[in-house]
């Protein structure tokens, strides 16, 4: 009697998992921000859609939060274009916010796996903080990712980077051109107090889209119109 074949384990079962995939950079800019990332305290993203500034952030903090080197995500973002009003949303305040932190949670997924991201968010090591929520916290040994900054106002800003406590960083992002505040967005003038502080601020271009072709076609022709007004 022959011997009995031996069944080779799928190809699938046999891949990296999703945390333990290397984070590449896709141009020098963000292999700069990669690195400021990792070794900076705070740091400013500003630029157009589609540049990764949500992406590498929220890679770099899964990462991190992967290899225990911090207790917590903290995820901070507008809940609603010009305020913080969640009453009309059903749920509790996780499912309130989560049409607006959606692009954290699928990066979330696909670095940390979709069920690593779900019991993550169940036990606590990640959280959807609104705004409003963050008044009066000190906020210890996490890393705090702020995005759509630009939607944020001086006063709310000002609250946001005051929580900051022991061993914790702290990531904004945002784009000046998207801002529904209008003149009322604090982020300019943090990012000017940022750079003039000493604070790495980091500026993408149209030319820095990596998103998609028409993304990138989209950007440089608004970029364009919006110079001519």
């Amino acid at each position: 009697m022959g011997k009995r074949a031996v069944r080779r384990q799928p190809e699938k079962s046999r891949r990296l998992s999703p945390a333990s995939v290397p984070l590449i950079p896709r141009n020098d800019l963000q292999a700069d921000i990669l690195h400021a990332l990792k070794t900076e305290d705070q740091v400013f993203v500003i630029g157009a859609a589609g540049t990764g500034k949500t992406y590498l952030a929220t890679s770099y903090a899964a990462i991190e939060l992967s290899s225990h080197n911090y207790d917590r995500i903290i995820l901070v973002r507008p809940a609603v274009a010009a305020g913080e009003e969640h009453g009309f949303l059903p749920g509790d305040i996780k499912e309130k916010m989560d049409p607006w932190v959606r692009p954290f949670i699928d990066v979330l997924e696909e670095r940390m796996s979709k069920t690593g991201a779900q019991q993550a968010l169940q036990d606590g090591r990640i959280e959807i903080c609104p705004i409003a929520y963050m008044r009066g916290r000190s906020i210890d040994n996490a890393l705090i990712l702020v995005d759509e900054a630009q939607n944020c106002t001086y006063e709310q800003l000002k609250m946001i980077l005051t929580r900051v406590g022991d061993n914790s960083k702290i990531f904004v992002f945002g784009d000046h051109t998207q801002t529904d505040l209008g003149s009322r967005s604090g982020l300019p003038a943090f990012a000017k107090m940022a750079e003039e502080g000493g604070v790495s601020v980091f500026q993408f271009g149209p030319e820095h889209v990596v998103r998609s072709k028409i993304c990138q076609f989209w950007t440089e022709q608004t970029t364009c119109w919006e110079s001519r007004k």
